[in-house]
């Protein structure tokens, strides 16, 4: 069955379709586009992906993987409600997961709330494993290939 989502990196022309399933994932905040904006042009050591509605090419998730070194951090990940449980996640997911074997990384560690049963069970599903937790946080990791 052909993906109804198409995945491509996200640039700075996309920031407005991007922030606003940010807001609708996380609901309302104080932060301003302009945050965003900053985010996505951050091009070293860093890739921003997208999913988009392949008729309309608008935003429906996107995800950020940062690194240092050979360790990197999936550092933000969001999708449109409408769009959930529909695989979109874990299709971002695995282009983190392929783009940091890609860079030759050693690992990629996130922070996921304890309370977003969701994002645990699919990051546990993608091959990682916990390695941590806080008061309101768990941590994982995800060990690649050599």
């Amino acid at each position: 069955m052909k993906s109804q989502f198409l995945i491509r990196p996200v640039g700075i022309v996309d920031a407005i379709d991007c922030f606003e399933v940010w807001q609708l994932s996380q609901g309302r905040s104080s932060y301003g586009v302009s945050l965003l904006e900053d985010l996505l042009q951050q091009q070293v050591n860093c890739v921003h992906v997208g999913a988009f509605t392949e008729s309309r090419k608008q935003a429906i998730g996107w995800v950020t993987l940062g690194w240092v070194g050979r360790y990197g951090k999936l550092v933000s990940l969001f999708v449109h409600p409408q769009y959930r449980s529909a695989g979109l996640g874990r299709q971002l997911v695995r282009n983190v997961i392929d783009t940091a074997i890609d860079k030759s990384l050693a690992q990629v560690d996130l922070e996921v709330a304890i309370e977003n049963n969701v994002a645990r069970k699919l990051y546990k599903q993608s091959g990682f494993k916990q390695i941590g937790s806080s008061p309101h946080h768990q941590q994982y990791r995800c060990f690649l290939p050599e």
